[in-house]
């Protein structure tokens, strides 16, 4: 499963009252490389200073590790490992290259002041990220991809999670540009995970794990790694702007790129339910036959349930009244299961530390749990099944997927299960994940939903 490192969901901005960027919503994984790419003024850069600390969103929200991330300056987003660097980046030419390592403050030796013992550190930086660098010449001199390489090993040094390049490439070499990228690929497998922007699709599809198009302030299309017709068509786009000819023939809304498509299988075959990012969606009929046939086919049988007809499976998770009773682990606490999905993402010492994900679950859900805190550390074996369906029901925040699926568990519950389910809910349309409930009672359904689709 992947670990989702940073997202950003519904971010717009404005300058001088004219829209730059309009409800954005994308997802960065940890070791991967993702290109955002468009054409000059299409709002990349706009982008990269907001998730830089540079500036600041008008609306939408961000998040880093699986917590709330708005950085109140650039400062303040390297101190929580994002950083980014554009062509006008300068490095210090007055003193040596070790010496600009060296500014970036160390996440753990902050206490540090003699030049030797800074020295010894940075040497090791660069030697456990296989920089090439001799930290002793002076900075002053140094050619544009060596520019590069003490800006990385800067970033390293402050313990970056994310770092973020916006337009640079295009003052390298062919030569220059693959030796940069086999550098990447060194971090990359430390977990550092990185953001390029480029005008250009070029690049994004020959090194990265996906290509995000941005076009007038929209994010208009998501293009794989190596998928030959897109690169054709993410050409046509930037250079001849074809995809807005495309779409204003067809009189389309640039609107309908935040909709997510739910594929919903009927007795008669299967329709296409468009769901927003965020938006709580119930999905309900008239029929108690109809009800009926989901509650057997749909849902209780894992061959034909929606996990398995969704185009991309991963990016959906079904939860029903069965699974909550079911998909818990009893030999870990209450705190262990709801980490469940990022345990094995964590290399440092090879375990989740305690603090950790106390800290998370203190500041980020002890206000929605109804599972007390003298209850986290305790096996679940040893709790009633309150406390092991609130485990399953909120380790799904923490899961990677887009669309939560909840069968019948808006009808006869109880009353303590039943706000547990809407706290969850709540969350999970904050982060931007969409949330469709089935279920008979349309009264309930309303108290929760912001619109409801009926079956027929």
């Amino acid at each position: 499963m992947k670990y989702e490192v940073f997202s950003m969901h519904g971010i717009s901005k404005s300058i001088d009252e004219q829209t730059v960027l309009s409800d954005i919503s994308l997802r960065v994984f940890r070791g991967e490389i993702t290109f955002l790419i468009g054409p000059s003024g299409s709002g990349k850069s706009i982008l990269a200073q907001i998730a830089a600390g540079q500036i600041l969103p008008d609306c939408g929200c961000m998040y880093l590790d699986a917590k709330p991330y708005r950085p109140s300056s650039q400062e303040d987003a390297h101190e929580r490992g994002v950083f980014c660097i554009s062509g006008g980046t300068m490095l210090a030419k007055n003193i040596s290259i070790g010496e600009n390592i060296g500014l970036t403050k160390p996440p753990f030796f902050a206490g540090w002041r003699y030049k030797k013992q800074l020295e010894a550190y940075v040497r090791l930086v660069c030697e456990r990220y296989r920089f090439q660098l001799d930290i002793s010449k002076s900075a002053s001199n140094l050619s544009w991809i060596e520019q590069l390489q003490v800006h990385c090993a800067r970033a390293a040094f402050g313990g970056a999670k994310l770092l973020i390049f916006d337009n640079v490439l295009h003052m390298l070499t062919n030569k220059e540009t693959e030796l940069f990228f086999e550098k990447i690929a060194d971090l990359t497998s430390s977990q550092i995970t990185f953001l390029i922007i480029e005008p250009s699709a070029q690049h994004g599809l020959a090194y990265g794990n996906h290509s995000i198009l941005l076009l007038d302030g929209r994010i208009v299309a998501d293009l794989p790694q190596g998928a030959d017709r897109l690169a054709q068509k993410a050409t046509l786009i930037l250079e001849n702007n074809g995809y807005v000819k495309e779409r204003r023939s067809n009189q389309e809304d640039f609107s309908n790129k935040a909709l997510r498509s739910f594929r919903c299988m009927t007795p008669d075959g299967s329709l296409e339910i468009p769901v927003r990012h965020g938006e709580i969606l119930g999905i309900s009929s008239l029929s108690n036959e109809l009800l009926g046939w989901y509650a057997n086919h749909f849902f209780g049988n894992p061959k034909t349930c929606a996990l398995y007809q969704y185009p991309n499976q991963k990016d959906i998770r079904v939860l029903t009244l069965q699974s909550l009773q079911n998909d818990y682990f009893p030999n870990l606490s209450f705190q262990e299961n709801v980490f469940l999905p990022v345990f094995s993402h964590f290399k440092a010492y090879g375990f989740l530390s305690e603090k950790l994900y106390r800290t998370f679950l203190e500041n980020e859900l002890a206000q929605h749990l109804s599972v007390s805190p003298d209850k986290w550390k305790k096996k679940l074996y040893l709790l009633g099944n309150p406390e092991r369906e609130a485990a399953v029901l909120f380790r799904t925040l923490l899961e990677d997927s887009e669309i939560i699926v909840l069968s019948g568990l808006s009808d006869q519950i109880n009353e303590g299960l039943q706000q547990n389910i809407r706290s969850m809910i709540t969350l999970a349309s904050a982060r931007g994940k969409s949330i469709i409930l089935f279920g008979q009672k349309i009264e309930r359904l309303k108290e929760l939903c912001s619109r409801i689709f009926l079956l027929e």
